[in-house]
């Protein structure tokens, strides 16, 4: 009896340490290199950015390209939200008839955060995923798992990662006396 409790919490453990690995967030760098009376400056996985608040323009390296946008020429931060389905992830786990239900289908989370130019021009800045499976009976489960993950700092979740990015960001043209709307 005690060696399938051992093996019990063996596998409750592994259960764990594989949801904190697979579930972690992707392509979510954010950080802020320089916030001084001169400078606004951070990277993301998506490239490298620098408010100069003197001068009052924004230069960028996004996909090895390089440009300057004045401050001026900015319209709005758009914080978009999108499901993709996660089928290959979904075999991979293990795939079952629940899985043809749409409620029960396995999905990734993608925010993105990007700036619009008057002129319509896109400035992507910042991009984040992350799995979430959906199984039938065990969502109650997969939440549970999320929130003990989350009390020893081993899960994120992405929406509220993505919500402080943007929240972040915002504070940054607001701080270079460049109100940005946000959409």
């Amino acid at each position: 009896m005690l060696s399938f409790i051992a093996l019990v919490i063996i596998g409750v453990a592994l259960d764990y340490f594989f949801v904190a690995v697979f579930r972690g967030l992707k392509r979510a760098k954010f950080l802020v290199t320089e916030d001084s009376d001169k400078t606004y400056s951070f990277l993301t996985d998506v490239g490298g950015f620098r408010i100069d608040r003197a001068e009052r323009t924004l230069n960028y390296a996004v996909l090895g390209k390089r440009a300057t946008v004045p401050l001026d020429d900015l319209k709005r931060l758009k914080f978009a939200y999108l499901d993709k389905s996660a089928f290959m992830s979904e075999v991979f786990f293990g795939f079952d008839v629940t899985d043809f239900l749409g409620p029960y289908q396995d999905i990734n989370h993608w925010y993105e955060i990007h700036l619009e130019t008057k002129n319509g021009d896109k400035i992507p800045l910042f991009t984040a995923g992350q799995y979430q499976p959906r199984e039938f009976l065990l969502t109650w489960y997969i939440t549970l798992q999320e929130r003990i993950l989350e009390q020893f700092g081993l899960f994120r979740d992405v929406h509220d990662y993505a919500r402080r990015v943007v929240d972040e960001i915002k504070d940054g043209f607001r701080e270079s006396n460049c109100e940005m709307k946000y959409h």
